[in-house]
């Protein structure tokens, strides 16, 4: 049986399984999936990391309390990123989904495949306890930390 977590995001709501991560936008009949080969990395704002088996924020602080969590997605290939469906369902679609930004390395060139999304999780819905789905993007992906001034 996949492991399952589901929350809502700005415009819709997300779920994580063993194959992927998938996108349901409100009003929408489709949903996009983006498989765990092509997730480059996690990056978790408040920034994570796993001490004495607990998970917690650099600094310190517990991450009990918070409402939202930002998540970004680094894609390997935004470009594998598509919805096969007609003009009008694309727009409704992309209006209601993370926008897929394209990355840039150190020396401030464009990556020409790479691409992050951004997006907030609403803790309250999050189905299972945060510090589960944590691990669990620890199995399937890996952290880094994302700078994007947006």
């Amino acid at each position: 049986m996949e492991t399952i977590f589901e929350h809502k995001y700005e415009a819709g709501k997300v779920v994580y399984t063993e194959t992927g991560i998938t996108f349901y936008p409100v009003l929408s009949r489709h949903s996009l999936m983006i498989p765990w080969s092509n997730v480059d990395f996690v990056s978790p704002t408040p920034a994570v990391k796993l001490h004495n088996k607990e998970w917690s924020t650099f600094d310190g602080r517990s991450l009990k309390g918070l409402d939202y969590f930002n998540i970004s997605i680094v894609l390997k290939n935004r470009r594998l990123v598509s919805l096969n469906t007609n003009l009008i369902e694309k727009l409704w679609f992309y209006v209601n989904f993370p926008v897929i930004k394209v990355t840039y390395g150190a020396d401030d060139k464009q990556k020409v495949y790479e691409g992050f999304m951004k997006y907030k999780m609403k803790l309250p819905t999050l189905n299972r306890p945060l510090e589960e789905l944590l691990n669990f993007f620890a199995i399937y992906s890996r952290y880094d930390l994302l700078c994007s001034f947006d």
